[in-house]
């Protein structure tokens, strides 16, 4: 999931992922992930604002503008 620069700051994300974890809590799934570059501070500030859990880092693991960054793996359980 990822939203647009220009449409950023706008609740999008939040509503998103909100959306996203309604559908996993209806579908009976007990845990949820996500794996983003460790470089997305606002992905991660967002998925800690919703109360995932940092699981695991793999270095090196994506490529982004040039460079390895390390890929954080973060979960969510939704039985909490």
């Amino acid at each position: 999931m990822g939203v647009a620069p220009e449409y950023r700051e706008r609740g999008i994300g939040g509503t998103l992922l909100e959306r996203g974890m309604a559908w996993a809590d209806e579908g009976d799934y007990l845990k949820v992930y996500q794996s983003l570059p460790a470089t997305n501070d606002e992905a991660l500030d967002l998925l800690d604002e919703y109360g995932w859990t940092r699981e695991a880092t793999r270095a090196d693991h994506y490529r982004v503008e040039g460079q390895l960054v390390d890929e954080v793996q973060m979960a969510k359980r939704l039985d909490d």
